[in-house]
């Protein structure tokens, strides 16, 4: 998530703010930041899951598969 942080154009301010609030919620995997990294995935999931080909409900699957994955 760093990686993408860095490399997003400072001229992306809404991107760049919704990275940095992603790499906030990687850094520590308690209960409050899996709720927040839901939270948000749920927020902008037509922006963050542009390039998946699901339905809006897998979509929303997806999003709440967040609270538990990459631990």
């Amino acid at each position: 998530m760093d990686a993408y942080y860095a490399a997003c154009p400072d001229t992306l301010v809404p991107q760049k703010r919704l990275l940095r609030a992603l790499v906030e919620s990687y850094r520590n995997f308690s209960l409050y930041n899996d709720c927040r990294r839901v939270a948000l995935f749920l927020a902008n999931y037509k922006l963050l899951l542009a390039v998946k080909n699901y339905s809006t409900v897998r979509k929303y699957l997806f999003c709440l598969k967040m609270f538990v994955k990459i631990k």
